[in-house]
């Protein structure tokens, strides 16, 4: 009853069709009335639906409008109530929470109280629209009202997860962390058992919000990289569910229109043979075999001129078609290429706002004495040059979704050379594949590598006089795996000792959370010879090169 329509084309395309038989039977069935409103209200829902499910609640709030007006015409107090919440529903996601209010007063008032489910469902819909007026003692109480119906509700999991969801954003408003949490798991579960990407990333989300504020960053960065992680999912969804949809149309819209013509010719050589063949009995007696040879004659001539005009308009129909065809493939080549652009313009932005945070901080420690807040802002710095670097790369690349790794670590380790310390005291040596990576394994790559120089000057510069090598060699395993290999004489690379501040994290301890973020595999090892940090993980976009690898000093 409140579930909506799935993405899945072939369900759209059924939708559609049964939707418009309904509204074509509202149409021939006017000598009964009811069942034409019954018709008419069934229609409108579908058609809310699958605007809902196409991600536009402004034209589905008009479908539900409709449907709401035959269902009061009916009667039918379920329907009234039913298409209340979801005529709220959609308010809400259109940001309209004073008219979701004001549907919403009325059904509550009509609900029966032992109808828990639509109460749940409409008491839901009341508490997200109440926090989007932040009114929060009135949401509170709407809480309380859904808690006493929420237990006669059942195994019903679609109206479970609207009360869970506006229970959950009701407790972080009003910081009541530890019972969102445990509403939180109840909601992941239910997500996970309805198959629901779109309710997996609320929960990703209402997660991120909750360690956020209690101050779990760890925790709230991997909630907030699955939240990205499928909200890109479902916009890339959406937009070929888009492109789906305006493809199902055309061809409907088409074949519609050839069958009615074919309904039509059909009609008239029906219509035609009729007369001839009265015709031929009417003179039978007289002209039987002269008619009957004319009227073959004429027959076989109707049916060549028609075939004829079938084909021409076919032909004609097949131009139109692929004039459509070839300006919808000039629009969407014009839509790549401003998406290209947008994204060639969102890394060039990122980099610039990264370079002016990275001069505001240089102008920072002009006013600091302290030597380990001074020490910190360089980290800093570094690390937003790391990102910084990458943005700037793809701003400049033809590929926007992927990094060649020997040249991005080249840059780098001579940045932090010439920035953080003199050039005397370490030198860089940077080998292997010319492998490529995406922006997500390049980002914690780079970051791994400059934590790797900045624990290296902090053992080398300061206690060996000599220039001391640092060694990188990149290469790939295997057809999947990657081995990033930094090796340095003496104990440039040794663990650095506890920091004093418990909630600050050691080079080492960065260096294994971003191993981690790969997925992969963190190994420290210090011998006569010198010390060592191997990183083992697998590669993402699995590319295999084949170019000869080389070494690059810094």
């Amino acid at each position: 009853m409140l579930q909506f329509a799935t993405s899945d084309t072939t369900i759209i395309r059924l939708d559609l069709a049964l939707s418009k038989h309904y509204l074509d039977k509202t149409g021939s069935d006017l000598g009964d009335i009811q069942q034409a409103f019954l018709y008419a209200h069934d229609a409108h829902q579908r058609l809310g639906n699958i605007y809902m499910s196409l991600n536009d609640p402004g034209q589905a709030a008009v479908r539900f409008q409709q449907s709401l007006f035959y269902a009061k015409r009916n009667h039918d107090t379920l329907s009234i109530l039913t298409q209340s919440g979801l005529l709220a529903l959609a308010y809400n996601q259109s940001h309209l929470p004073e008219k979701a209010l004001a549907v919403l007063e009325p059904a509550l008032r009509l609900s029966p109280a032992d109808a828990y489910t639509i109460l749940v469902f409409l008491l839901a819909n009341k508490i997200e629209a109440e926090l989007a007026l932040s009114n929060l003692n009135a949401a509170g109480i709407s809480y309380n009202q859904m808690q006493i119906h929420i237990a006669g509700i059942g195994p019903n999991q679609n109206v479970m997860k609207y009360g869970l969801r506006s229970s959950i954003a009701l407790l972080v408003s009003t910081r009541r962390y530890d019972e969102a949490e445990m509403q939180l798991k109840a909601l992941h579960s239910l997500a996970e058992n309805l198959h629901d990407p779109d309710l997996l990333c609320t929960t990703e989300n209402l997660a991120f919000r909750i360690d956020s504020a209690r101050g779990n960053i760890p925790s709230a960065i991997r909630h907030y990289q699955r939240f990205r992680s499928l909200s890109d999912s479902i916009n890339r969804r959406n937009f070929d569910m888009d492109i789906d949809v305006l493809q199902i149309q055309y061809r409907e819209e088409t074949i519609i229109e050839e069958l009615k013509r074919n309904a039509h010719e059909l009609d008239l050589l029906t219509n035609e043979s009729r007369l001839q063949t009265k015709s031929l009995q009417a003179d039978a007696l007289i002209r039987k075999l002269s008619l009957v040879v004319v009227g073959l004659v004429v027959i076989l001539i109707g049916v060549i001129i028609s075939r004829y005009l079938i084909e021409m308009r076919s032909i004609r129909l097949i131009g139109r078609s692929q004039k459509a065809i070839d300006a919808q493939n000039v629009e969407l080549a014009a839509l790549a290429a401003e998406q290209e652009r947008l994204l060639r313009e969102i890394h060039h932005r990122v980099k610039n706002n990264l370079q002016i945070t990275i001069s505001l901080l240089n102008s920072e420690m002009t006013l600091i004495a302290d030597d380990e807040a001074l020490n910190l802002i360089k980290d800093s710095q570094a690390r937003m040059f790391t990102i910084s670097l990458i943005h700037n790369r793809l701003y400049h690349s033809q590929n926007l979704g992927e990094i060649e790794m020997i040249g991005y670590l080249i840059d780098l380790c001579q940045f932090l050379t010439e920035t953080s310390f003199p050039r005397r005291t370490i030198r860089v040596l940077v080998g292997g594949d010319p492998l490529y990576l995406d922006v997500e394994q390049a980002v914690l790559l780079g970051m791994i590598t400059t934590e790797a120089v900045s624990n290296a000057q902090l053992y080398t510069c300061h206690e060996v006089k000599n220039d001391c090598t640092l060694q990188f060699q990149l290469d790939q395993d295997s057809i999947d795996t990657i081995v990033l290999t930094i090796f340095s004489k003496g104990h440039a690379l040794t663990r650095e000792p506890a920091p004093n501040n418990k909630h600050h994290l050691s080079r080492h301890d960065l260096m294994e959370f971003f191993a981690g973020q790969l997925n992969g595999e963190i190994v420290f090892q210090t011998t006569d010879a010198g010390s060592t940090i191997i990183i083992r993980f697998n590669i993402t976009n699995k590319k295999q090169l084949t170019l000869p690898g080389r070494t690059n000093a810094v």
